[in-house]
């Protein structure tokens, strides 16, 4: 018998999130997060690892809730991986983990990362390509 749900389709909106996390991201595109031991460590691939929340005082490892002390200046933060200093731009995270969406996407077949470009990128590309608040131009 056919699985329902692929015959049955519907229409899904979704509200744009109030907030969203944030990532750390270093020079060389290499994102802070925390190992398996604790420590933070720079990563090629996204994950829950990644995924932080800017706080009055630094930043918080959302997987984990740990607190790093650091002053962000100009959307620049500043921590200690290893043996060195380094700079981190704070970049426009997810609204959730990535968990999450995974099980999402495990449990419906399809998966929706709301609004994961930051509104700057998305008025650049409207502007391109002409569409939105830009459709009058050519």
């Amino acid at each position: 018998m056919a699985d329902e749900r692929r015959l049955k389709p519907q229409i899904v909106t979704l509200r744009r999130p109030r907030r969203h996390h944030a990532l750390l991201v270093a020079a060389d595109g290499r994102m802070l997060g925390l190992d398996a031991s604790g420590d933070l460590a720079l990563f090629d691939e996204a994950g829950d690892g990644v995924v932080w929340d800017v706080t009055d005082t630094g930043v918080r490892h959302v997987a984990t809730g740990r607190d790093f002390a650091t002053a962000i200046d100009d959307g620049v933060c500043t921590l200690t991986v290893g043996p060195n200093s380094l700079d981190f731009a704070i970049g426009h995270g997810p609204e959730k983990l990535p968990s999450a969406y995974l099980e999402h996407l495990r449990r419906e077949g399809w998966v929706c990362i709301n609004s994961i470009l930051p509104p700057p990128l998305v008025d650049r590309l409207e502007r391109v390509a002409c569409t939105g608040r830009y459709e009058h131009l050519e």
